[in-house]
């Protein structure tokens, strides 16, 4: 009996040296090239990371610093995390399935391509991202993710699936709650035009490669809430507490139908479609200091409004 537990913690000890001792026995050059070719595999990016540690007690941890994600050289759009670290859950992997337990990004600075017109490249700031994702034959659940950025955060629940010809799919749902609007407009290369809080619930889906089909495929439906700022149209600033409408993106068209808008000064209600993430269209009809109806055009930078002209009524003698 005493040779049984002799041996039990022996294979035990040994067990636990092995699992300090191999990230020191696997060298890091070997371990970086590893991590590079499996994440550029798995995203359909050119992915680069400065550096990569291993460990593999009390839990399997992999991080990653200065880490680069793009679609080859040269890429017009392009993804950079100061760090990353992925942690993996060893029970499910025992039973044959693949889960990583958390997952996390953080400093993060996506680029996407110069708009027409814009005045800078657009860039999108992230403090982190952080959430669990477990792989199957045919899919990739994303649970509980969250992204901390411009003092809000937006919340997601997603399948990625296979689609035909190497492509992605996506579907889920995304929760955006108190965003802070003016240096998001600013990074993203717009003038200000808008600033507030903003909120919404969106069903979203996407197909194609990544980041192309994020930028140009993107479908979201759903509501979405502007609170407590001011909007500048046709050279006028106007105060309001709240702005709401119901989103409908298209790729690079956005269609915010039953908009409304609540102000001290003027309420406002209309459709207006944004085209080409730039062009505005619509109609709104107000009420109180500028009762009428206005034609919505120009672009998101200057925002253009025309009223319309009421007929004159005939007069009796006509």
């Amino acid at each position: 009996m005493g040779k049984v537990i002799r041996y039990t913690l022996l294979s035990i000890a040994t067990v636990v040296l092995l699992l300090f001792a191999a990230p020191v026995l696997l060298p890091s050059d070997v371990l970086k090239d590893l991590v590079e070719e499996h994440a550029s595999r798995t995203s359909g990016m050119a992915v680069s990371v400065g550096g990569v540690s291993l460990r593999l007690f009390p839990v399997v941890e992999l991080r990653a610093v200065n880490i680069v994600a793009g679609e080859g050289e040269g890429a017009v759009s392009e993804m950079h995390a100061e760090s990353g670290a992925v942690l993996l859950a060893l029970l499910p992997l025992i039973r044959g399935s693949l889960e990583l337990s958390g997952f996390e990004l953080i400093g993060i600075e996506m680029k996407f391509p110069k708009r027409a017109g814009g005045a800078a490249k657009p860039v999108l700031h992230i403090d982190s991202v952080n959430g669990k994702v477990r792989i199957s034959r045919d899919q990739v659940k994303l649970d509980e993710w969250q992204a901390i950025l411009y003092d809000g955060e937006v919340k997601l629940d997603a399948v990625v699936s296979p689609a035909e010809r190497g492509q992605l799919s996506m579907v889920g749902r995304a929760t955006l709650h108190t965003i802070q609007l003016q240096p998001l407009i600013l990074d993203v290369g717009a003038h200000q035009s808008l600033n507030g809080t903003l909120s919404a619930e969106l069903d979203i889906s996407t197909e194609g490669r990544w980041p192309a089909a994020i930028q140009n495929g993107l479908k979201a439906d759903g509501p979405v809430r502007i609170r407590s700022g001011q909007l500048m149209l046709g050279g006028l600033t106007i105060g309001y507490d709240l702005i709401r409408f119901s989103l409908q993106a298209r790729g690079v068209d956005q269609h915010l139908n039953n908009l409304e808008i609540f102000s001290p000064l003027i309420n406002a209600a209309g459709d207006v479609s944004v085209v080409s993430n730039r062009n505005l269209h619509g109609t709104i009809r107000t009420a109180g200091l500028l009762s009428g109806e206005m034609l919505v055009g120009g672009t998101i930078d200057h925002p253009q409004l025309t009223p319309v002209a009421v007929p004159q009524a005939s007069s009796a003698g006509d």
